[in-house]
């Protein structure tokens, strides 16, 4: 099957949610300010883009990360009334269509975690099991998984995706990108979206100062940081202030060292 952006709705539904103190948070995906990853997957090997049909005719677009031959990991957020995936992996470049890895898998195969909460979006986080094993190369290759309960607080990793980059233009990318931000103190995503919503405990709050964030078609996708002198998944793209992708409000990721022993009882990884 082919994909464009003229067949199908390319950005994550936008639910914003109220908060106690009038900041809204909304379930888009966020790259803004970013850059081009020319080398498309051999920069980033691990990413994929995913397609989340909810019925005949619409679609939405998030991203995961390998973990293992047979598993994605990505949002939870982004499977909402899935009926399928399409998962595509192994981009030769930046180009969209340039990818060497495609499976299609019904929404069987996607394993939430009991405990997401949508109204919150608590424990936003889920496994995609493949139909078929990737095979590793120089375009595909899993990511590393955090130590149990690594923090990463004031560490700057990278962020990628083909979602939208500009507040002003908010159309998806055909080109993937990428950008750095850094894990902060988690008490501005609490002042800015409610403690009832940001759990330290679960979560990362990200610093996107100077516009560089994700942006909407981004959820699910990966936060790498380097630990113990390789890239390591540590982070998940969940949500963000619907002020903007491009204003330096805080946004949250799913903290991944949390939730290793779910994904091991899933995975045997």
């Amino acid at each position: 099957m082919i994909f464009n952006n003229r067949e199908i709705n390319a950005k994550k539904p936008i639910i914003p949610l109220q908060t106690e103190n009038g900041y809204t948070k909304n379930r888009k995906g966020r790259i803004t300010n970013g850059y081009i990853a020319e080398t498309g997957s051999r920069f980033l090997p691990f990413y994929t883009l995913l397609y989340v049909r909810r019925n005949v005719a619409s679609y939405s677009m998030c991203a995961g990360s390998i973990i293992g031959e047979k598993f994605i990991l990505s949002a939870g957020h982004c499977f909402e009334n899935c009926i399928e995936v399409f998962i595509l992996a192994g981009f030769n470049s930046s180009q969209i269509d340039s990818f060497t890895f495609f499976d299609q898998v019904p929404s069987s195969s996607v394993i939430m975690h009991p405990t997401y909460n949508s109204t919150t979006i608590a424990n936003d986080i889920a496994l995609i099991q493949l139909s078929r094993s990737i095979t590793y190369g120089l375009l595909l290759q899993r990511i590393k998984l955090p130590s149990l309960m690594s923090n990463f607080l004031n560490k700057t990793g990278v962020v990628s995706g083909f979602g939208t980059y500009s507040d002003i233009n908010p159309i998806t990318s055909n080109l993937l990108r990428y950008t750095f931000v850094t894990v902060m103190n988690g008490t501005m995503c609490q002042i800015s979206y409610g403690s009832s919503f940001f759990r330290t405990e679960q979560q990362l709050c990200v610093d996107t100062k100077g516009g560089h964030s994700s942006c909407s078609g981004d959820s699910g996708g990966p936060l790498g940081i380097f630990e113990n002198s390789e890239l390591t998944l540590a982070g998940i793209v969940s949500y963000g202030s619907d002020k903007g992708c491009e204003l330096g409000n805080p946004e949250v990721y799913t903290k991944v060292s949390s939730y290793l022993p779910w994904i091991q009882n899933n995975t045997n990884i």
